[in-house]
């Protein structure tokens, strides 16, 4: 995916904390992301494609106006740490499933 490659897109669900956190959970993934005009969207994996396969489709979509972040120009190290297995019967503990960390480079 060229955006991915180009720092433009790091794709997953979250929770957003402006800071590093000393945290562990069942996974996570750290990337890089680039801000290029003080925006950045929360979006799934669905939204992109749709966008990339329909001419009517932008982004944001109306459903997800309330996911930009508004963050000062830069590039950004992305850090999301889902907290529990999705498979286990446990039942989730914790008041999110995902933190995101966004760590200004």
């Amino acid at each position: 995916m060229r955006e991915a490659r180009e720092q433009h897109l790091l794709v997953w669900s979250t929770d957003v904390l402006f800071q590093p956190v000393e945290l562990t959970g069942f996974r996570e993934v750290s990337g890089s992301i680039v801000a290029s005009q003080g925006r950045l969207l929360l979006t799934n994996y669905e939204s992109p494609t749709r966008a990339a396969q329909f001419a009517d489709v932008t982004l944001p979509e109306a459903h997800e106006r309330d996911q930009i972040l508004s963050v000062p120009p830069g590039t950004y190290e992305c850090r999301i740490i889902q907290l529990s297995d999705p498979a286990s019967d446990a039942p989730f503990g914790e008041p999110v499933n995902f933190i995101c960390t966004l760590t200004r480079r």
